[in-house]
């Protein structure tokens, strides 16, 4: 691993880091990591200079690596409540329903790797919508290192209720009191926990631990919605869960 990998540089960390809790977008980075090994480091210490601010890694963003390219990125926030909070300059919200697995237990890293079955068994699996934000200028040519630097658009997960299932395509929906979206929901791995085995092996190389509270996403299940925002919107993951939330643009994220 490079010197540059190791230190990176100071000023850059320290904008991605301003970004994230002030929730307002900027211009290219004026340094981009240039590998996939340097994008991730730089995004560990930016985790690390969250977490010291009271924002802990809450949990993961994966997907299958295709092309030479990762997708896995911290998630800083995690939400609950009925009333879902969004950047204040956000004029609708961007949602990607997903399944989320969250950890019954810590993962930590072993000497031999985890089975498959231990880190199924250590998970439970819930209704979640990512919340995305961009944190560089709309319009702007950013490339794929700096996008992976800075956490792949992940804003944050609003967490719902248990699912007894994770189907690998089923129908989806949301109505707003103006529109209804009806979709058949299709997983871009085709098996939902496929990302999770390769995230769980990803950390545990790098002797980086999961822990109990934390999720994972996996994926969208039928690309980004863009929904409207200060009203109620009912959400339905086939007959296996039913939610109702609002979304609402907020400044500062509680």
């Amino acid at each position: 691993m490079s010197n540059l990998s190791q230190c990176p540089p100071r000023a850059v960390i320290d904008e991605l880091t301003r970004r994230r809790l002030s929730h307002q977008p900027g211009e290219p980075l004026a340094q981009a990591p240039q590998s996939i090994e340097q994008a991730f480091s730089w995004q560990q210490v930016v985790a690390a200079q969250m977490a010291s601010v009271g924002k802990p890694i809450q949990g993961w963003k994966c997907a299958l690596p295709t092309e030479g390219r990762w997708g896995l990125a911290p998630i800083f926030q995690l939400q609950t409540s009925a009333c879902c909070q969004i950047p204040a300059h956000q004029v609708s919200a961007l949602v990607e329903p997903e399944y989320a697995w969250c950890l019954t237990r810590d993962l930590l890293p072993q000497e031999q790797p985890l089975d498959a079955a231990t880190v199924r068994d250590s998970m439970q699996c819930r209704l979640a919508l990512e919340i995305l934000a961009d944190r560089f200028q709309p319009g702007a040519d950013i490339d794929y290192y700096s996008r992976l630097a800075d956490g792949l658009l992940n804003h944050s997960v609003w967490v719902g209720p248990p699912l007894d299932d994770t189907p690998a395509h089923l129908p989806l929906s949301w109505r707003s009191a103006e529109t209804e979206h009806n979709a058949v929901g299709a997983h871009p791995a085709g098996d939902p926990f496929a990302p999770v085995e390769w995230l769980v092996a990803v950390l545990d190389q790098r002797k980086m631990a999961l822990f109990a509270g934390q999720v994972i996403i996996t994926g969208s299940l039928d690309g980004v919605w863009r929904l409207p925002v200060n009203q109620p919107i009912k959400i339905q993951y086939d007959m296996m869960a039913r939610v109702e939330v609002e979304f609402t643009p907020l400044v500062e994220l509680v």
